[in-house]
C-alpha cells in the first residue's frame, strides 16, 4: 500500500502521453514527431526512419516512442564545422536535452518526445528544413487563375486542333 506522500504526489503529477506509439496503422513515433514539427520523415542509410538535416538527424531511441535521439555529426569532416557542431550541442545541453554519447566530431542527445519546445529546438539545430504552410487563395489570385484559364481556352478555339508534329517538320 502506497503511503500519503507517495499518494501525494501520484496526484500532482500529471502524465503526459507520448507522441504515438508505433502501430501498423498509424505508422512510427518519429513520423508523427514529423507531423508535429513540420519536416519530412525518411529513411536513413540503414533502413530506420529519421528526420534529416545539414549537421545531423533525429532518431526514434526506444521501441515505446517516449524518447527521441538527436545526432549531431560532421557529414564531410569539414574542421571549420568543429566550432559550430560544438556550439550547438552547448544550446541543447543548456535547453535540457541529456548528453548521450559524445566523440570527436559527433554528439548524441537524448529529449523527450512529449516536449513539442525541444523537438522543435532539435529541428532548428539539426538544420532539418522545415515544410511551409501554404495559404489558401485570395480573391486576386482566385479572379486572375479564372481570367488566365479563360484565356487559354479562347485562345485555344482561334487557333483550333494542335498540329501534329509531323506537319511542323
Amino acid at each position: 500500500m502506497p503511503s500519503t506522500e507517495q499518494a501525494a504526489l501520484a496526484e500532482q503529477a500529471v502524465e503526459v502521453p507520448p507522441v504515438e506509439k508505433y502501430s501498423e496503422e498509424t505508422g512510427s513515433a518519429i513520423e508523427a514527431l514529423a507531423a508535429r514539427v513540420r519536416v519530412k520523415a525518411r529513411r536513413g542509410e540503414d533502413g530506420e526512419l529519421i528526420i534529416p538535416g545539414k549537421l545531423g538527424h533525429i532518431y526514434q531511441h526506444d521501441l515505446e516512442g517516449r524518447v527521441f535521439g538527436l545526432s549531431l555529426d560532421n557529414p564531410n569532416d569539414n574542421p571549420r564545422l568543429d566550432n559550430t557542431l560544438r556550439a550547438r550541442k552547448w544550446k541543447a545541453l543548456a535547453a535540457g536535452l541529456e548528453l548521450w554519447v559524445e566523440g570527436d566530431f559527433e554528439a548524441t542527445l537524448l529529449f523527450d518526445a512529449s516536449d513539442l519546445k525541444l523537438a522543435r529546438l532539435a529541428v532548428r539545430l539539426t538544420g532539418a528544413k522545415r515544410l511551409r504552410k501554404v495559404a489558401p487563395p485570395t480573391e486576386g489570385q482566385i479572379r486572375a487563375r479564372a481570367l488566365f484559364a479563360e484565356r487559354a481556352r479562347t485562345k485555344k478555339a482561334f487557333t483550333g486542333v494542335e498540329t501534329p508534329i509531323s506537319a511542323v517538320a
